[in-house]
């Protein structure tokens, strides 16, 4: 059986496309990894992220907005740039679904409000799954008494998606006039292509 031949010039041009190929695609990495793959993520993750967002939030939004927490703020995609973690073929890109409430102002009548609804809203969390974070030992009823800025911080695992409630305090001082409060919710998850970085 006779082995045909490719003649130097095909073999050539062969190489030279591979070698096109091989150059554009190096040098196309990192437009890639942090374009390509975040648009990929957020096309098929994310609305997995913004279920379980509403699901987990759906529950405590009506006791949020007994004390007067309006969600305004609200960033939601999947990170590039920065965010996306790489190294060699492993790459993570995280989600997140976020919102932030206006500050409100602390007045007597919020102050008795919370002292009575902190303890329900605390139970309301324990109930559904979440639990403290960070210092569980700050009282959430006990919050709007403190002299200094302080939060209370709670977390719900749901698979791979990571949900965090922050109710923070900040204290009338010099800086500030008035007392504030202020919320902010997320819910997270980071995917990860050849075992993440």
């Amino acid at each position: 059986m006779k082995i045909p031949t490719i003649s130097k010039k095909a073999l050539t041009i062969i190489a030279g496309v591979l070698l096109i190929l091989m150059l554009g695609a190096y040098m196309g990495r990192g437009w890639i990894r942090t374009t390509l793959v975040p648009a990929y993520v957020q096309a098929f993750y994310m609305s997995g992220v913004d279920k379980n967002f509403s699901k987990n939030f759906s529950v405590i939004d009506q006791r949020l907005a007994t004390f007067g927490f309006a969600f305004t703020t609200n960033y939601d995609e999947c990170w590039s740039g920065g965010n996306v973690w790489f190294d060699g073929f492993s790459e993570s890109v995280t989600c997140i679904k976020s919102q932030e409430s206006n500050a409100i102002t602390v007045t007597d009548g919020l102050k008795g409000q919370w002292k009575t609804g902190a303890p329900q809203l605390e139970q309301l969390l324990l109930a559904n799954g979440w639990y403290k974070t960070y210092d569980e030992h700050e009282s959430l009823t006990k919050l709007l008494q403190r002299r200094y800025m302080a939060a209370v911080n709670y977390a719900k695992d749901n698979g791979k998606t990571h949900c965090k409630l922050t109710i923070a305090f900040s204290p009338s001082d010099e800086t500030n006039a008035t007392a504030r409060m202020w919320s902010q919710r997320l819910c997270q998850r980071d995917v990860e292509f050849f075992g993440g970085a």
